[in-house]
C-alpha cells in the first residue's frame, strides 16, 4: 500500500483481492509505515494494477500446486455476489464466459503447460492468462 503525504489516505492495492474472487477464509491486512521519500505524485495505474497482479499470480500458483488449468481453477472460484457481502448480488458479472471465449479464442487448451518448458533463443514463450 502506498501513500501520499503524512496524515495522508493511503492508497488501497489489495481492493480486487476483497471483491474478485469467492473464498471463506481470506484474510486482507492493510498496514501502513511513514517513511521519509519524495512526495508521491501522478504515475501510471498505481496500487490496482500491481495489486491485481500479485493476486493473480497467487492463483496461478495456487492453481499449479493443486495441478489445475488456471482458467477453470479461476472459473471455480468465480462468484455472482460480493464475496465480503454475500448479501449483494453484482448487476452483472460475466467473467466466466469471458475467460471461456478467450481460451477458445487463443488456443489454450494446445498450449506448453509446462512453466519454463518452451524456448526460442534465449527467450522463454508461453501462455500466460489473468483477470482484471
Amino acid at each position: 500500500m502506498s501513500g501520499n503525504l503524512p496524515g495522508g489516505s493511503p492508497e488501497t492495492c489489495t481492493a480486487q483481492t476483497e471483491k474478485f474472487y469467492a473464498g471463506e477464509n481470506r484474510l486482507v491486512l492493510h498496514a501502513q509505515a511513514e517513511v521519509f521519500l519524495p512526495e508521491g505524485n501522478a504515475m501510471r495505474a498505481p496500487g490496482e494494477a500491481s495489486g491485481l497482479m500479485a493476486l493473480e499470480i497467487a492463483m496461478d500458483e495456487m492453481a499449479e500446486r493443486l495441478d489445475m488449468d488456471p482458467v477453470e481453477f479461476r472459473i471455480q472460484n468465480d462468484t455472482q455476489v460480493d464475496p465480503a457481502d454475500p448479501s449483494k448480488k453484482f448487476s452483472q458479472r460475466r467473467f466466466v464466459e469471458c475467460l471461456r471465449t478467450g481460451a477458445e479464442a487463443f488456443g489454450w487448451k494446445d498450449r506448453n503447460k509446462a512453466p519454463g518448458g518452451l524456448r526460442e533463443g534465449e527467450w522463454l514463450i508461453g501462455h500466460g492468462m489473468a483477470g482484471g
